[in-house]
């Protein structure tokens, strides 16, 4: 169980900013940092993104509910939808302003048919779209 033992966390991304300075991000929301181009890393509690950003739902596909992660680089007014295929909105999970900073959003689809589904961040200037799919 990852929760459980944190040795276990599946690493997801990995992003260098130059030769030395780089952070990796993985599930239960670690985040770790380096300042010698990997030869070690330091556990970041407090990371503020300085860019906005929609990562996949996960786990995707999902059956009812599923996580959707996000980082909003700078305090704006944030929205958070999801929209079926037809581009109808079916439920606001944010709407709300914002500090910089990385959230999560728990979608429960238990009310819902299967089939693929649409959520879409907008804050400020910044708009992102993923497909999500639900499967009974």
């Amino acid at each position: 169980n990852q929760e459980d033992n944190p040795a276990e966390v599946n690493l997801r991304t990995v992003y260098f900013i130059n030769a030395d300075t780089g952070w990796v991000a993985g599930d239960l929301g670690l985040i770790l940092k380096t300042t010698n181009g990997g030869v070690t890393f330091i556990e970041e509690d407090n990371f503020v993104p300085d860019v906005f950003k929609l990562y996949q739902n996960y786990p995707n596909p999902f059956n009812p509910s599923t996580v959707i992660k996000y980082a909003i680089g700078s305090r704006q007014y944030a929205t958070l939808k999801v929209y079926d295929v037809l581009g109808r909105e079916i439920t606001t999970l944010v709407n709300e302003e914002k500090a910089a900073g990385n959230y999560e959003v728990e979608f429960n689809a238990s009310n819902l048919p299967s089939g693929i589904y649409f959520y879409q961040l907008q804050a400020g200037k910044f708009t992102q779209t993923r497909k999500m799919v639900l499967m009974r």
